[in-house]
């Protein structure tokens, strides 16, 4: 359920309502960030620099493919990493978002 129809169902619940549901959002929201920075910091290395240095070039495309591989699978068939460092701890954010996420 998005979260327009969401709100036309529930008028009586405010968006702060909405937002107290989801308990792990800043638990996300922090993963997100320290997996774009684990991206951007061993993209700049010298052993990774060649094969995924293009894709991470800048803290801002690191942070935009953690958010959305953390929230959606859509990275992954777009830009997807060239080596299996890169691979393994893309499976382990999908792994980590996967954990946190409500049933």
């Amino acid at each position: 359920m998005n979260i327009i129809n969401y709100f036309k169902k529930n008028h009586s619940i405010s968006f702060q309502d909405y937002i107290n549901q989801n308990k792990f959002l800043p638990y996300h929201l922090f993963f997100v960030v320290v997996y774009a920075i684990i991206y951007y910091t061993l993209s700049k290395t010298n052993m990774f620099y060649k094969e995924e240095g293009e894709k991470f070039n800048s803290f801002f495309d690191c942070f935009t493919y953690s958010l959305l591989l953390h929230f959606t699978i859509g990275p992954i068939f777009t830009m997807p990493p060239n080596t299996n460092t890169f691979k393994a701890i893309s499976m382990s954010q999908v792994l980590l978002a996967y954990s946190f996420m409500q049933v």
